[in-house]
């Protein structure tokens, strides 16, 4: 009797290990909750690229891989002697144009006043001619000095325009060069945690180099793959849950903000390769901006999505 027992038992050994075997291989467990999908994923997050805007050396770095930065901390600066240097002539040039346009407005001016008094001398003229007072040579030669006038004025009022543009063109060089000095000076465009920190004091970057990679941590969504045969349950916005294995005991609420319109074969990196070959539909869970400050883009997890609108979820999550 007992001989005939042992089979038994080895056979419910084996029947429980390969339940496990497969809970392993497959990444759900076979005690999901009726109408909640259950996959891995892992923690990721919006990456904002901080870059130079022009080529410069840096001179100093702020931010360290993994430090937490809030949007207006400065970051990077790059070296502002040139461009210091740049704005000094530029200023000076201002000051020499405004000078020029000074001497341009007395010279029409000037010119005003010469035609003013050419034009009451020809009527003058005009009126002792008609008298008969004056030759007509006379009148000819003070008809030709107003028209002269005219013309001088006419060329003192394009070079007053002139100087204004130089005057102008003087002060955009000035607000360019200002303006590039700003951007000397990185600050950090959102609160994010520094991810990856591509550059060091002293170097000489690129317009457009890469200096540091920041990921909105209220942003953070994990990417899991649900079966296509329950994936057409799942609707925007309904409600998700989200465990990361860190935080083993923290069961985060999440969205559903986006489900892949068209199905595909289940990544490389995920589950086993009897699943990769498995149709599935990518489906994104949004964490709210209040998740667990613990949770870090890069880490693993678990996913639950819910198919069926009367499930109810229970109070422990496998």
């Amino acid at each position: 009797m007992a001989s005939a027992g042992r089979p038994i038992a080895i056979a419910l050994v084996l029947v429980a290990a390969g339940a496990v075997g497969w809970t392993a291989l497959t990444g759900l467990s076979p005690q999901s909750p009726p109408g909640i999908e259950t996959a891995n994923g892992r923690v990721e997050g919006i990456e904002v690229h901080v870059a130079a805007k022009f080529a410069g050396r840096i001179t100093g770095i702020r931010a360290d891989e993994g430090d937490l930065v809030h949007a207006g901390d400065i970051l990077v600066t790059l070296d502002r002697r040139t461009l210091e240097a740049q704005r000094n002539a530029a200023i000076a040039q201002v000051a020499l144009r405004r000078e020029e346009r000074a001497a341009a407005e007395a010279a029409l001016a000037g010119r005003e006043r010469q035609l003013s008094l050419a034009q009451v001398t020809l009527k003058r003229t005009r009126e002792l001619a008609r008298r008969g007072n004056i030759s007509d040579a006379t009148v000819d030669a003070d008809t030709t000095r107003e028209a002269v006038a005219a013309a001088e004025l006419a060329a003192a009022r394009a070079q007053l325009n002139q100087a204004d543009a130089a005057v102008q063109a003087a002060l955009a060089q000035v607000e360019e060069i200002e303006s590039t000095l700003a951007d000397t000076v990185i600050y950090a465009p959102i609160d994010g945690r520094v991810q990856y920190r591509t550059a060091e004091p002293g170097e000489v970057v690129a317009a457009g180099a890469r200096l540091l990679t920041l990921v909105d941590l209220r942003s953070l969504y994990m990417q899991v793959y649900v079966p296509m045969g329950t994936a057409g349950q799942v609707k925007l916005g309904d409600e998700a849950k989200v465990r990361v294995d860190a935080l083993p005991g923290a069961i985060i609420p999440a969205r559903v903000s986006f489900v892949a319109p068209e199905a595909e074969f289940t990544p490389k990196e995920v589950e086993t390769r009897e699943e990769r070959q498995n149709l599935v539909f990518r489906v994104k869970l949004d964490l709210p901006e209040t998740a667990d400050e613990r949770v870090k883009p890069g880490m693993p997890g678990t996913g639950y999505v819910r198919t069926l609108p009367g499930a109810v979820w229970p109070e422990t999550l496998p």
